[in-house]
């Protein structure tokens, strides 16, 4: 169920720390969260990994995004508009061991999780356009603006 409310200011926040005027610490503190509406979950465990939970800071200087990061970012800020149904799967956190194993530098193990986790994924929906499901979903949401 979308809860057009908290998903409001979710949208806000994710354009705040997109702009440079949020931070880490209240993305990580203030997010809106609701049980009811998957999507608020799942953008923020995909967006969590763009900060630094030890440092407090913005997306400018050495933590501006990437070019990939600010097109996940524009389309999180798209979905959150919408009146869409997050469709994906819970997050799992099966991609922690991930961050342990690159930590721990064991790379090639590492890039043979990350390969089944996104095979996996790739089997509900069209992952160039996450958080929506389908690049139809996402192109008209850019359409309606």
């Amino acid at each position: 169920m979308v809860n057009r409310h908290k998903r409001d200011i979710a949208k806000r926040m994710v354009e705040g720390f997109a702009a440079g005027t949020v931070t880490s610490r209240e993305m990580d503190g203030d997010f809106p969260s609701d049980k009811t509406d998957p999507a608020l979950a799942g953008i923020w465990e995909h967006l969590w990994f763009f900060w630094d939970d030890l440092h407090n800071h913005t997306l400018t200087g050495k933590h501006s995004p990437t070019p990939e990061m600010r097109a996940m970012m524009d389309r999180c800020i798209a979905f959150l508009h919408s009146d869409l149904e997050y469709e994906w799967p819970p997050y799992r956190w099966a991609s922690f061991r991930l961050i342990l194993l690159r930590a721990f530098r064991f790379r090639k193990k590492a890039g043979e999780v990350e390969k089944r986790e996104t095979e996996e994924l790739a089997k509900f929906g069209d992952l160039e356009v996450w958080p929506f499901l389908r690049k139809e979903d996402w192109e008209r949401a850019v359409r309606s603006g």
